[in-house]
This record gives structure tokens, C-alpha cells and sequence, in this order.
């Protein structure tokens, strides 16, 4: 048991993504506990009320994605929420069950709860080890429960963590939209797959007109907000599988897989169009902008990376050069 316990353990703290520690918790939490059934559940964000998300063994009556009220009083496992501690239960009746109601035909007759907690130290998540008559369980049991949902606790923490820096390295702070260093990689990934399935892959290069007069005329924290809703702008404006990012400063990309010729123009156009269609809210009136755009597709007119954004560039500067607030291939 301790070997187990020490693999669970270090196999969770190898996960980077907070889901991936759960799963993995859950499919090994029951080779180390002579128990009928796991159960994990959490808080859905869309009801605010306890849910289940996983179950392991045998499933009774339950069902996953099944809620239950964080406040009853009669809940043990809402108590793992509200407690924050690990509980064992000798015996469940009509006054102590496990989620809205007691049910004789089909329950548990002990349960071990714990929760999971944040770096806060407030729960996410508890975990069930349930019993049913037939099953041998031991107060050690309650001790080794309480340690894998700290070692959970400590690998959830640190998963999120990861991932919280993996995004800060490829979102821009300020628009919250994929960042220069990420674009990279997107256009990378597009123009791979267009090869290999012998395709297009379109790239939009685009430059918010005049952008200097709302910094130095109105304050930068204009400027902020136009960069803000011009990159929400376009994420109502592309397509599913395209890519937006901010390429720089006023700069802008899209990229549009399969689309080339009428089809790129039309989606350019709508992009021009959602950006022109922006009111910046301010004290004099409201603000308009546009954007000058150019487009160029790989491999129709560019054999590589280069050379579709310097074409895409070019033709940026030629809408910029004859009369801005539109689109040039």
C-alpha cells in the first residue's frame, strides 16, 4: 500500500494540467482501498451547486454530472465542502446520506470523505472511498485518504500554476488574445498541415489606421481600450478554425486555413467591416476605427513562412498607401 501510495502520489505531481492530476487520482484510487466504489465530485460553475464528475467501481444509482445542494445538512459529501476535512461515516440512514436522499436498496454503508483544496486552502473537490457491508475497512483508511488529497491538493496547485504561466507565455497581457511568439507557432502548424494535405492557409496582416492619434490626442489608456475592442472585434469576426493574434504594437494577424482567393476576400472583408463597425466610447463622442489590411496565401503566391508574411506586409502597405480602410492582396 505505501508503494501505491507513493506512485499515485508521484504520478499526479507529474501532471500539468489540473484535470489530468484528477483523472489520474481516479483511476488508481481504487487499487488502494478494498471499496465498492470512488467517487469525485466538484462544484459545476453553472448551477453553483455540487456535482458529480467522476465515478470508479461500481456505480449503483449515480450518474455522473448528477447534482446536489452544497448547503443540505444531511449531505456528507456537501459536508466535505462546507468541513473541509476528511470524515469517515459508520453508518448512512435517512438523516445521513450521501447527496439529495437516502437510498437503503442502493447505498453505501460507510464512506470515507475528503476534499481537495486550492492554494487558498478552500475545497474544489472531494473524493468519496465508499463501503458496502461486505468490504473490510479500517480507521487507517481515513489516515490514507487524508494523505492522497493532500499530495492531490499540493499536484492541482501546481498543475494550475503551470498552466497559468504556460498562457501568460503565449496570451499579450492586454488583449488577451494569442501573443507575436504564439502566432509563430500557429502559422507553423497552418502551413504544416496545408502541405501535408496539399491545401491553402491565408494570412491577414493588419495595422489599426492613424493608431498614434488616439494615443497622443485622447491618452493612452484610449489606446488601451481601442487595442481591447478591436481584439474583440475580430473574435467575432473570423471563423471557428481561424487564428487572431496581436503581432505588435497597432499590428494584428489572422490566419485562415482552406480559404484563398473570393473566399479570403470575403472573410477579410467582414474582419474590415467589424473593425469599421467599432464605436470607442469617450466624452467628446464616440471614436471610430478602421484598419488597412493585406493578404497573401501560402502556397499560392509564397513558397514559405518569410515570404508569405512579407507579401501579406506588402500588401498592407499598399491599402495604407492608397487610401487606408481596406483590403489588398
Amino acid at each position: 500500500i505505501a508503494d501505491l501510495s507513493f506512485g499515485l502520489s508521484k504520478l499526479m505531481s507529474e501532471q500539468l494540467k489540473p484535470n489530468d492530476v484528477l483523472k489520474v487520482l481516479m483511476l488508481n484510487l481504487g487499487k488502494l482501498f478494498n471499496s465498492r466504489s470512488q467517487v469525485l465530485c466538484d462544484v459545476s460553475s453553472a448551477s453553483g451547486q455540487g456535482r458529480i464528475l467522476h465515478i470508479e467501481g461500481e456505480a449503483g444509482i449515480l450518474k455522473r454530472g448528477m447534482n446536489f445542494g452544497l448547503s443540505n445538512a444531511n449531505s456528507i459529501y456537501a459536508k466535505g465542502f462546507r468541513n473541509n476535512k476528511t470524515e469517515m461515516y459508520d453508518h448512512l440512514n435517512a438523516n445521513l446520506y450521501r447527496f439529495n436522499e437516502y437510498h437503503p436498496e442502493d447505498e453505501a454503508t460507510r464512506v470515507i470523505t475528503s476534499p481537495i483544496v486550492d492554494e487558498n486552502s478552500r475545497p474544489v473537490v472531494v473524493i468519496g472511498v465508499e463501503y458496502s457491508l461486505e468490504d473490510l475497512y479500517s480507521g487507517s483508511d481515513k489516515t490514507l485518504l487524508n494523505t492522497i488529497a493532500l499530495n492531490a491538493s499540493s499536484s492541482l496547485t501546481k498543475a494550475k500554476i503551470f498552466q497559468k504561466m504556460e498562457k501568460q507565455a503565449t496570451i499579450d497581457g492586454l488583449t488577451q488574445i494569442s501573443n507575436h511568439r504564439h502566432f509563430q507557432d500557429l502559422m507553423d502548424m497552418e502551413m504544416e498541415r496545408a502541405a501535408r494535405e496539399k491545401n491553402v492557409v491565408s494570412l491577414l496582416l493588419m495595422d489599426i489606421d492613424h493608431f498614434k492619434k488616439f494615443n497622443d490626442t485622447y491618452g493612452h489608456p484610449v489606446g488601451d481600450l481601442v487595442l481591447k475592442m478591436v481584439s474583440k472585434a475580430l473574435q467575432g469576426a473570423v471563423r471557428k478554425t481561424d487564428h487572431i493574434a496581436r503581432y505588435g504594437g497597432e499590428e494584428f494577424v489572422v490566419i485562415l486555413p482552406q480559404a484563398e482567393g473570393e473566399l479570403g476576400r470575403q472573410l477579410a472583408e467582414r474582419v474590415r467591416q467589424a473593425i469599421e463597425d467599432i464605436k470607442v466610447p469617450h466624452e467628446s463622442g464616440h471614436l471610430s476605427v478602421t484598419m488597412s489590411i493585406g493578404m497573401c496565401t501560402y502556397p499560392t503566391y509564397s513558397s514559405n513562412k518569410a515570404e508569405l508574411i512579407e507579401y501579406a506586409d506588402q500588401a498592407l502597405y499598399y491599402s495604407k498607401e492608397h487610401g487606408r480602410n481596406m483590403v489588398s492582396l
